[in-house]
């Protein structure tokens, strides 16, 4: 009986250690230009679709706020904080692809 929970015991030591590796590479993974395509869809109408680096997952949101698309897409380098509000804006207002 012992050696049963000595097993489950170690099996959920290794998978707790999984879990904080896999957040570990989360916290690596940074947010970049890269991971948004903008298409021009009519006068200060852009579709904007953003892929989650870590997942592949996608979303795509129609962006009519020109400061933002010229913090992120029309910057020499935008800012994080810029990049992460579109992300925000994406995934809340736009439409899941997958």
């Amino acid at each position: 009986m012992t050696e049963k929970i000595n097993f489950v015991v170690s099996k959920i030591i290794i998978t707790f250690a999984k879990v904080k590796q896999l957040k570990a590479l989360k916290i690596m993974k940074k947010i970049s230009i890269c991971d948004f395509v903008r298409e021009y869809v009519y006068a200060g109408h852009y579709k904007v679709t953003y892929t989650s680096p870590m997942t592949g997952k996608k979303w795509r949101a129609l962006v009519t706020c020109m400061p933002m698309i010229d913090a992120t897409f029309n910057a020499e380098e935008p800012k994080r904080k810029d990049l992460e509000s579109l992300k925000k804006f994406c995934k809340n207002y736009g439409t899941k692809l997958n």
